[in-house]
C-alpha cells in the first residue's frame, strides 16, 4: 500500500455550518435534531472531497469516512498524498437532518462546501495513531 494521509472534516466545521439553513440550525440549537454527514462508499454518493494536489493539472476524488471508535481519524483519507501537502478543492457533503437518535431521517442536502466562491485550500495530515 502506498502512502496516505487524511483530511479532517467532521459536522461542526464552520465551512459546512455556514451552509445549514436556519431551519435545521434551530432544530439542533433546540436539542430536536443533528445533521449527520453521510459517508462514501465503494458504490459512491455519500460525502466527496473534490481536489487536487497539482494545480488542477489531476483531479481526484476522496470520500468521507466516519470512524466512531476513534473519532480523530474520521475525514477523508486522501490516497498517495503525503502528509503536509497543500490541497484545494470542494466538499459534495451528503447532509441527512435526523431525529436525535439517527434513526429517522427528517430532511436532506447536497450542497458544495467551499470558502465563499473560491475553493479552499487545507493541508494534508498524518493518520493520528
Amino acid at each position: 500500500m502506498g502512502v496516505a494521509s487524511l483530511l479532517k472534516f467532521v459536522a461542526a466545521d464552520p465551512r459546512l455550518q455556514a451552509m445549514v439553513p436556519e431551519d435545521w440550525a434551530a432544530k439542533v440549537r433546540s436539542g430536536k435534531a443533528k445533521i449527520n454527514l453521510q459517508p462514501g462508499s465503494s458504490l459512491g454518493g455519500g460525502t466527496e472531497l473534490v481536489y487536487t494536489t497539482d494545480a488542477w493539472r489531476s483531479t481526484r476524488v476522496a470520500q468521507f469516512r466516519e470512524d466512531s471508535i476513534n473519532p480523530a481519524r474520521s475525514g477523508f483519507v486522501l490516497q498517495d498524498v503525503k502528509p503536509g501537502t497543500r490541497i484545494e478543492g470542494a466538499i459534495h457533503a451528503d447532509l441527512v437532518l435526523t431525529d436525535p437518535s439517527s434513526r429517522y431521517s427528517l430532511a436532506r442536502m447536497n450542497p458544495w462546501i467551499k470558502d465563499g466562491p473560491n475553493n479552499f485550500f487545507d493541508t494534508a495530515a498524518a493518520f493520528p495513531e
